[in-house]
């Protein structure tokens, strides 16, 4: 554009507006969108005492990450049955141990849970009201903020069952949540 204004119009007019309507949106959404979770464990039922793989798949990790296996029905994370590390070794604390991506495997009570009720295998619990749980899951949780527990959970897997199993001496144990 100039300027200023021309004395003449120009010799080519500007073109016309289209005269057909754009198309109209569809009334049809495309689908579902795909939601994974950043952890799954490995089968949906154990035996007690059989080894519980969690592989985990998480895009904004911290040192502090941490898996625990939990009774489905928990919603509060304070003490896990069993937990690990994400980055596989006691005290994550450098930025460079934070994984993205990896395995961590349940088959032994890790040397760093020896504080708090942590146990190794974990049984089916019975519950203050007698009923028994078979029911658990796999969370992954950051040990972040100014007075945990409890934990701030990133994802749980989906649940799965822990059995009875009297050949490795796995009964059912009280259990009362915190």
């Amino acid at each position: 554009p100039s300027s200023m204004p021309s004395s003449s119009p120009s010799s080519s007019p500007t073109q016309s507006p289209s005269t057909s309507p754009t198309a109209s949106p569809s009334s049809l959404p495309s689908g579902s969108p795909t939601v994974t979770s950043c952890i799954r464990v490995d089968n949906t039922s154990y035996n007690c005492g059989e080894p519980i793989t969690a592989t985990y798949n998480f895009l904004d990790p911290l040192p502090d990450d941490w898996i625990g296996i939990y009774p489905c029905d928990e919603v509060y994370y304070f003490h896990a049955q069993v937990w690990q590390w994400t980055c596989g070794a006691a005290g994550c604390t450098s930025t460079t141990s934070a994984t993205t991506q990896g395995s961590v495997v349940f088959d032994s009570l890790p040397s760093y849970n020896s504080f708090g009720p942590h146990v190794w295998p974990v049984s089916p619990l019975e519950l203050s009201d007698g009923s028994i749980n078979t029911c658990f899951k796999a969370v992954m949780l950051r040990n972040d903020g100014p007075s945990v527990p409890p934990y701030i959970e990133i994802c749980e897997s989906e649940p799965f069952t822990i059995s009875e199993n009297s050949s490795a001496g796995c009964g059912i144990v009280p259990y009362s949540s915190p």
